[in-house]
């Protein structure tokens, strides 16, 4: 059984930095207990593409981004946990390199015909 989640990337295909989380990015967050530093070890996804684009519209700094689609393996050392105030945003943990070979498809993240 396969998993399917969509995450916000910069680029089509994704670049190095697209699928690295915050701590590998050397972003500071602000809270530095357990939890958060496990959050920011993982990636944000989102449970559909529809979600997905309605969060990269909130964030113009995004420009003009894409929407990876993933369609997970079934393995014990990818994991997918619901996280955050949304029920739609997951956090996603897992190597790099089987998760960048398990993107199905690249969306841009706004739909074509609809938004101006």
């Amino acid at each position: 059984m396969s998993r399917i989640v969509y995450r916000i990337v910069e680029e089509n295909p994704p670049n190095e930095h697209d699928l690295k989380s915050y701590l590998e990015l050397g972003v500071d967050i602000q809270r530095r207990d357990p939890d958060a530093l496990r959050m920011a070890s993982g990636l944000s996804v989102y449970k559909t593409l529809a979600y997905a684009r309605r969060i990269a519209k909130r964030f113009p700094w995004k420009g003009n981004c894409f929407i990876a689609e993933i369609d997970l393996p079934d393995r014990d050392d990818i994991i997918v946990e619901q996280s955050g105030t949304s029920a739609r945003h997951y956090t996603l943990w897992g190597d790099e390199e089987v998760i960048r070979s398990s993107i199905a498809r690249i969306f841009p993240a706004r739909e074509l015909n609809k938004d101006v």
